[in-house]
């Protein structure tokens, strides 16, 4: 065949002997560099077909990504092919659960399959498809945790649990009878953000099926809580009431669990969080750190209990849903069944040996009012906040560092709430300018576009003014949060360290304000003041270059 070939080469090229034979070999050479066929290769015809690789891409909330990622592992190893050969594939995409449900139902986000927290989320999107968006079927449970109220092992006691519970109920008293005609109670309770906090949709199906009337056990619990998808005002108004005792929100579930732990006797802090959530910030804790212990609420808790979901899109093929099929039956298996508890969460079936109590479960809310209350949150059920402003205009502010802290007022405050109060304080080596909370914005523009970097720093003095305007009686009913900007020392101010920390401490005795403090880098520049004064506040410091600082004071601002 290949002398053929290379006598038929020749007489098409009209060359002869060695100039034939090189114009032969440099033809199969451009060939083979190509990946063309010739037709010198024998059998050519019997080369058996490539399968395509069937992908399940798979939504889930970030929470959850290191269990899949190790079931998908494990999965792989029994799991590679199809009954037909196919090879298959799981392609994992984190987005956050409530954002999840809307991107899916709206189409923005394509998907074969979603692991759920909670079925009222899978119902949201489901009452919400768009016309190229897709409804999410066959939901398979996988593992599941329980709400806890996380609190100090050394101060629980403050809260009167008998027997690991404590009653919502009486715990809410509690907080509204200590918290007296200043609207400052020592205790505080705090929860993520329904929308954009992992745990935050658990909490507000907790507060609201309570807010209901639901208990567990209770004769009129016995009725779905999907029976009626309207909400009514009586439990909007009661959430509003609970929601003026909440300290702070935060999105990470880490930060509100290290302030629980960091609680002293004059402000004891309390966290609504998941089971699995308590469990690795307990995992990740130094030996000698203080410990938490999760308390079940009396009355009944929220089980988060994921499931595997899959979508009902033109898309998705018999192969997907075999695959999908076949990922949900692993967690029901010997070696899936155990993956979840090395995580933090528990099997669905509890073995004989376990010793973990199970609490009971108070029911979720309808689709359709769980989305009532996302919409309803921010303008009417969330408590709104109070922000100081205390920006650094010393002389070694002047440059890229006073820029930077401007650009990120300009970037940050547009994005507040419409029912937050804004207030600043400017300073060098004395007050500059000090504007109070609640004034109108351009005031606070105009101050800010008008600061110059002059003088020297009196970060002290400037902290305890901008203390003393959160401890307005006006600002009883909101989150107070200080946010200093600052790039240097308090070397010009009249009060010395001890004596501010001294001041905040009885401050912050009497009112719950969260000091976040952003130190800019700066060469030689010495922070240790700072950050002994933001953790003695049970606040939050970071450093950050002027490039960075729009991104951190982001950051911080979430943590309130």
């Amino acid at each position: 065949m290949i002398r053929t070939l290379e006598s038929r080469l020749a007489r098409l090229s009209g060359l002869t002997g060695k100039h034939s034979r090189l114009y032969f070999i440099a033809i199969i050479g451009l060939c083979s560099f190509l990946g063309l066929s010739i037709g010198c290769e024998p059998n050519n015809d019997q080369r058996m077909p490539v399968q395509p690789t069937v992908v399940v891409r798979l939504v889930h909330d970030p929470e959850v990504r290191a269990l899949l990622s190790s079931a998908k592992d494990t999965f792989y190893n029994n799991n590679r092919v199809l009954p037909d050969g196919t090879s298959l594939a799981l392609e994992l995409i984190p987005e956050l659960n409530v954002s999840a449900s809307r991107r899916l139902s709206s189409g923005d986000l394509k998907a074969e399959a979603w692991v759920t927290p909670l079925r009222s989320l899978a119902d949201y999107a489901n009452s919400n498809v768009a016309p190229l968006g897709a409804k999410q079927t066959e939901c398979r449970p996988l593992f599941r945790t329980p709400m806890v109220i996380a609190a100090p092992a050394t101060l629980a006691s403050q809260l009167r649990p008998i027997d690991g519970q404590v009653s919502w109920n009486a715990l809410i008293d509690q907080l509204r009878t200590e918290s007296g005609s200043s609207g400052n109670s020592p205790i505080g309770y705090s929860h993520g953000f329904p929308e954009f906090s992992a745990s935050g949709p658990m909490a507000i199906n907790f507060l609201a099926r309570l807010a209901s009337g639901a208990r567990v056990g209770a004769e009129s619990d016995r009725k779905s809580s999907s029976d009626e998808d309207v909400l009514k005002e009586s439990l909007i108004r009661q959430l509003q009431e609970w929601q003026r005792l909440v300290s702070h929100y935060s999105l990470s579930e880490g930060y509100l669990l290290e302030r629980v732990s960091r609680s002293s006797l004059k402000r004891l802090y309390l966290s609504l969080a998941s089971e699995q959530q308590l469990k690795l910030f307990q995992r990740n804790q130094r030996d000698d750190a203080p410990k938490l212990v999760g308390l079940f609420p009396e009355e009944g808790t929220i089980w988060n209990t994921y499931q595997l979901c899959q979508s009902d899109a033109p898309w998705v093929t018999a192969a997907h849903r075999t695959i999908i099929a076949q990922f949900a039956d692993f967690f029901s298996s010997g070696e899936g069944s155990l993956l979840p508890e090395k995580f933090g969460f528990r099997s669905l079936a509890p073995t004989s040996s376990s010793t973990e109590r199970v609490p009971g479960d108070l029911g979720e809310l309808s689709g359709k009012q769980l989305g009532e209350l996302l919409s309803r949150w921010p303008k009417e059920i969330m408590k709104p906040g109070a922000l100081m402003v205390v920006l650094d205009g010393s002389g070694s502010m002047e440059g890229d560092a006073l820029r930077a802290a401007k650009e990120s007022l300009r970037n940050l405050l547009p994005r507040l709430n419409a029912r937050d109060k804004v207030g600043l304080i400017t300073f060098a080596s004395e007050t500059k300018k000090s504007i109070p909370v609640g004034a109108k914005i351009d005031s606070i523009f105009s101050a800010i576009e008008e600061l110059r970097a002059v003088g020297g720093s009196a970060a002290y003095d400037a902290l305890k003014v901008g203390v003393d305007g959160l401890s307005a009686p006006g600002l009883n009913g909101y989150r107070r949060t200080l946010l200093m900007i600052t790039d240097g020392e308090g070397a010009n101010s009249e009060l010395s360290l001890q004596g501010i920390q001294d001041y905040l401490s009885s401050r912050l005795s009497r009112y719950d304000i969260n000091i976040l403090v952003i130190a800019i880098k700066r060469d030689g520049a010495n922070y240790s003041d700072l950050e002994r004064i933001a953790r003695a506040s049970n606040g939050y410091f970071r450093t950050a270059t002027a490039a960075e600082l729009v991104t951190v004071i982001q950051d911080a601002m979430r943590n309130v």
